[in-house]
């Protein structure tokens, strides 16, 4: 069997065009290339024609969009007894346009951004928390950002101390004249 295929088709090459068959099977390698291709889906057909019948093989191809990744650093932030805040990044270790949002419903805890996007640079986030009128304890919770990348999840732990006496200065001296201090 004399056969021929053709295609004309811009992100695919084969391996070989034409040939001559009998028994023994010919493999034709088909390759395709993305390469300055806009994502979707592409769709083509090969055609082999062969003084023994006409054969159309459709070709599909896909071309990813951009995947963008959601990367929070740090998954912790600990304000011990003192600290009252704190910073982390959300950044897009991906590619494409990163869409993030945070929740979070702890009372003692206020974040300067909750929302944004980003391609390649890093937002960084400040948190901070008032102990104000919070009993002695520890405290964890957590903030939540979720994205077209992915999600994650910040713990969020601090403490409040007990109330302490303090007394200053610590010694009183009068020596042999003073009355008071």
């Amino acid at each position: 069997v004399n056969w021929q295929l053709t295609e004309n088709i811009s992100w695919l090459t084969t391996s070989i065009s034409s040939g001559a068959t009998s028994a023994t099977p010919i493999a034709v390698v088909v390759t395709v290339d993305r390469t300055g291709l806009a994502p979707g889906q592409y769709t083509e057909n090969i055609e082999f024609t062969s003084d023994g019948g006409d054969i159309t093989v459709p070709v599909t191809m896909v071309v990813p969009g951009p995947t963008p990744l959601l990367a929070v650093n740090p998954t912790s932030l600990d304000f011990e007894t003192n600290a009252t805040q704190l910073l982390f990044t959300i950044r897009n270790s991906g590619t494409g346009t990163l869409t993030w949002d945070i929740s979070e419903s702890i009372s003692w805890l206020t974040l300067d951004v909750t929302s944004g996007t980003t391609t390649n640079e890093t937002e960084t986030i400040t948190a901070t928390i008032d102990r104000t009128g919070l009993a002695p304890d520890d405290y964890t919770d957590i903030i939540a950002v979720t994205s077209n990348g992915g999600a994650a999840n910040i713990t969020v732990d601090m403490t409040v101390a007990p109330a302490q006496l303090v007394v200053v200065p610590t010694t009183l001296n009068f020596g042999k004249f003073a009355t008071d201090k």
